[in-house]
């Protein structure tokens, strides 16, 4: 078969809807690293790749252009869509076919398509309408990837036997598109190529998914880079990745099950930053680490180098109490930290034991103090409705809040979800759970009245000597309740904006200095309550 012309789109997420926000300033956005690394990795490989973003300029044309306005609401019309892939007629669903497609040009033997969003189904239901145009109008062979692939089965399944899809590639890319590629360039059997659903002798066949993902330099050329920064503070994000898997092996996180852990050399890693910063005149970087502070060498190496090399940056990560002292923090905020997203689940020693957490609340509490003095905003994770948790250790948490409160900049709270990769899941007997259940559900939203607390629940479980699920179902929202309120009580509900990551990257650049960055935020937050 032959292949010479491929492109690589993003399609829109959530919701297109303009909200501008307050001081004018959009939900911000962060350029897609999925699409600049897939794109950086074919390249590598001789294939010549275009991409596009339809999401940001979806985003884009709602705020300026009304004439090319796009509803979220109507790509959640799910039942209506998956009418329309099955050949009913519908006009507006046509309108907005066109609207999507007029963005950018869709010719092209090769469709890749990335559905990233896993909790809607708006870019979902995006992927279809563009595919089914393109196959129908082009013949194109149409694969999709990315995190929007995890939910919505049966929706991927009726659009592969309908034809409209090709292939659906579970799990990170690159790998299985190279060869994926090669396969059809070359009618090779597609047996052994990893992550890939699709139709064989009119039956849906899968294979085993890799872990894969490559840790390289990502490519954002071809990109609607002017679009990117948000308006009126001009600043452009650029997401980065040079750590996969973490280290530590908390007993809830899906990565505590997994053995894989992979990171860049530090100077490995600073080549990477140098060159984006070169050759995009990137400033602003978001990490998408689990834990930026892998080891406490590591850390320090990987500053030296930043530092050295005087790479004028600023930078957010996630980071661990662990191997973490007042040193380091300084070296972090000297090579352009400016947040550290810090995990710490609960105020609760009994919980932190519980978890693995391998830190204690002295040392939490001492490594918040030191950060906020040398300047760098401090933001904290809780997991409301951890298994065993109970009133002592929700009161516990409420404490150390309190005890913190001006070292704190941020509380995230985000309710417990029991994950399939974590070791919970793999050995419940000995963290004291049983009676698993798969309720295959995409969302499951445990009160309906609290803002923020839907999550994507796929299993159910007892306590042992504990809590049945349904009471554990609503200690989980009683959890999240109290603690969402102790957010509110801390003037920090502001914190959890899309908006927030823009502003702190403009207050630090303009500012520098954390108290005048927190005194101009907090007149910001006023005004967004």
């Amino acid at each position: 078969m032959e292949i010479k012309h491929i492109k690589i789109i993003k399609v829109p997420e959530v919701d297109c809807v303009c909200d501008k926000g307050t001081w004018g300033i959009p939900r911000s956005y962060i350029l897609p690293l999925e699409l600049g690394v897939l794109s950086s990795y074919l390249r590598n490989k001789g294939i010549n790749i275009e991409q596009d973003d339809l999401d940001i300029k979806a985003y884009h044309d709602n705020l300026h252009y009304p004439e090319k306005y796009i509803s979220g609401q109507i790509l959640s019309q799910r039942r209506e869509i998956l009418a329309y892939l099955q050949g009913e007629k519908n006009l507006c669903l046509d309108e907005i076919s066109k609207k999507l497609l007029n963005k950018t040009n869709l010719e092209f033997d090769l469709l890749l398509i990335s559905c990233q969003e896993a909790l809607e189904i708006t870019p979902r239901m995006a992927t279809f309408l563009i595919s089914k145009y393109v196959k129908e109008n082009y013949k194109s062979i149409v694969i999709v990837g990315g995190r929007g692939v995890a939910q919505g089965r049966e929706d991927w399944l009726l659009a592969i036997n309908s034809k409209i899809v090709d292939f659906v590639v579970s799990g990170p890319g690159e790998i299985p598109l190279i060869k994926l590629i090669d396969a059809l360039k070359n009618d090779k059997n597609l047996s052994d190529i990893p992550g890939i659903t699709y139709l064989k002798d009119n039956r849906i066949t899968s294979t085993n998914a890799t872990s894969q993902q490559q840790l390289i330099v990502p490519d954002f050329t071809g990109l609607p880079l002017d679009q990117y920064a948000s308006s009126p503070l001009n600043i452009s994000i650029f997401p980065v990745k040079f750590m996969e898997g973490c280290p530590n092996k908390c007993i809830f996180c899906g990565a505590s099950g997994n053995s894989y852990c992979s990171f860049l050399p530090p100077r490995e890693a600073a080549d990477m930053l140098e060159e984006l910063f070169k050759k995009y005149k990137a400033k602003h970087f978001y990490f998408l680490h689990a834990t930026f502070n892998i080891s406490k060498g590591y850390t320090n190496q990987l500053c030296d180098e930043i530092i050295r090399r005087n790479l004028k940056i600023y930078w957010s990560d996630c980071a661990s109490f662990k191997n973490m002292d007042k040193e380091t923090l300084i070296k972090l905020r000297r090579a352009g930290a400016i947040r550290l997203v810090w995990g710490l689940e609960t105020g609760s020693p009994k919980m932190l034991k519980y978890i693995d957490k391998e830190v204690s609340i002295e040392q939490a509490s001492e490594i918040l103090e030191i950060s906020h003095e040398i300047g760098i905003w401090n933001q904290v994770e809780i997991i409301p409705g951890l298994p065993h948790e109970n009133n002592e250790d929700i009161q516990a948490t409420l404490n150390f809040l309190d005890k913190n409160e001006a070292y704190l900049d941020g509380v995230y709270p985000s309710s417990f979800v029991l994950k399939k990769e974590s070791l919970l899941f793999k050995f419940p007997k000995l963290y004291g759970i049983t009676n698993i259940k798969n309720i295959d559900k995409t969302t499951f939203q445990i009160n309906p009245d609290l803002s923020g607390q839907d999550r994507a629940w796929r299993y159910t479980f007892d306590e042992v000597n504990g809590l049945k699920w349904e009471d554990k179902k609503a200690q989980i929202a009683y959890s999240f309740k109290k603690i969402w309120n102790k957010v509110g009580d801390m003037n920090m509900k502001s914190t959890r904006t899309r908006q927030t990551i823009v502003v702190l990257f403009y207050l630090y650049t303009v500012f520098k200095d954390k108290k005048k960055v927190k005194e101009i935020f907090n007149k910001w937050s006023n005004r967004y309550k």
